[in-house]
């Protein structure tokens, strides 16, 4: 995983030097810089997560020349899911929501400026997000399809859905489990599956192979519950709900079993999933 990260922040920083630093988007400076600001310091495991799904997706071996499209195509997908990731951020940390004053060690962006402008920035990195996939390399159909994928997980029945769903469950002081593993799916677990329903797609074009629609939809099934995964290792970091009503025992035994399954799944999705043990090792023992 660690290898993957280090692709991930590779990636991320030539697409924002071609895009933000400054680059294509035609945005104002103050808009340019604030999104280069709120972008530093993440750990890019949603870019490393399409990295390894378009990896694992190829089904042949590539030629030296056909390894740098293969690049290039996974590059603007990269800073795009990116953007969306941290467009969340920069709105959850509102006083309206979360109310957070520091993110990644620094002042969270209303901080260092005010609301409005924070909500302007997040809005201009969601919007950014898709003129971004718009413009990447991938064909006209793939490019469809990537943005299908992104602003299903983005929208109302994912990210939002979720962060809504979050903010009610928190002021009903909600324990129920079931309730938070609703949430848990849209709010983290819809952009999970993106990153790897979208990794996909790339490695079945840089392949020059036709789309399995059927293992499209069980790729990004398999990555909301990674995401699932994620948030329930939260819980045992934060002592969330499912720490509380499972205690640690309990919860050490749910990770490793859903990391269990996800490992098997995994096993029949992809062509190669290389390194998926060691992907699941760092989801389920992180310690932050």
């Amino acid at each position: 995983m660690k290898d993957l990260l280090q692709k991930a922040q590779s990636s991320l920083a030539e697409a924002k030097q071609k895009w933000i630093n400054p680059g294509k988007l035609s945005w104002t400076q103050e808009l340019l810089e604030a999104s280069l600001y709120v972008m530093q310091g993440g750990k890019g495991a949603r870019p490393a997560l399409l990295y390894w799904s378009a990896l694992s997706s190829l089904k042949k071996k590539l030629s030296k020349e056909e390894g740098q499209v293969f690049e290039n195509l996974i590059l603007d997908p990269s800073l795009a899911i990116e953007m969306i990731h941290v467009y969340s951020l920069v709105h959850d940390d509102l006083p309206a929501m979360d109310n957070d004053d520091y993110r990644r060690g620094r002042l969270t962006l209303h901080k260092k400026f005010n609301d409005a402008f924070a909500i302007l920035a997040g809005d201009s990195l969601l919007t950014g997000a898709f003129e971004v996939l718009a413009g990447s390399q991938a064909s006209d159909s793939t490019k469809t399809l990537l943005i299908r994928e992104l602003a299903r997980a983005a929208g109302g029945s994912g990210m939002i859905a979720g962060q809504l769903w979050d903010i009610e469950a928190e002021k009903k002081l909600v324990e129920d489990l079931d309730v938070w593993t609703r949430i848990h799916d849209a709010k983290t677990g819809a952009l999970f599956g993106a990153s790897l329903s979208m990794g996909y797609l790339l490695g079945v074009e840089a392949s020059h192979e036709k789309i399995d629609f059927d293992k499209l939809e069980k790729i990004r099934i398999w990555g909301i519950r990674l995401g699932r995964l994620f948030q329930i290792v939260d819980d045992r970091l934060d002592k969330g709900p499912f720490y509380k009503k499972l205690g640690e025992q309990k919860l050490n035994e749910l990770c490793q079993k859903e990391a269990s399954t996800l490992l098997l799944q995994a096993r029949e999705l992809w062509v190669s999933p290389k390194g998926i043990e060691e992907i699941l090792d760092f989801f389920v023992n992180r310690k932050e």
